[in-house]
């Protein structure tokens, strides 16, 4: 990679993800980092020449906030149909456990990379 990925543009970003066969992983329909940015006010163009550094910002923030709304109307869901607890439970449990494996991951690559040095 010839820039630091924070540098480069997005459409720089896209163009290396498929270069390294990873768009499946930015390009999702309805969490892709272009769909969110979009959903965020931005013409493609716009989103396009934006750095990533700013770019991740926007997409983490948003897909943050989407998080936070689902859990708001699951919550006013179970205050209507209390009965249905159960089955919200299991996916709350799933929710957690996704959760909690992606902040491993990330805790570990942390750690190899400051075991190089970087």
């Amino acid at each position: 990679m010839s820039k630091e990925t924070g540098e480069m543009t997005v459409r720089e970003f896209l163009e290396e993800a498929k270069r390294l066969k990873a768009f499946e992983v930015v390009a999702d329909p309805n969490f892709g980092l272009l769909q969110v940015l979009r959903r965020e006010g931005f013409t493609e163009e716009q989103a396009n020449e934006m750095k990533m550094e700013r770019a991740w910002k926007f997409y983490l923030s948003s897909i943050s906030d989407m998080m936070a709304r689902m859990m708001d109307i699951l919550c006013k869901g179970l205050e209507r149909w209390p009965e249905r607890a159960p089955l919200v439970e299991q996916y709350l449990k799933k929710l957690k456990e996704i959760s909690e494996e992606g902040i491993r991951e990330l805790e570990e690559q942390e750690r190899r990379r400051k075991k190089r040095g970087g």
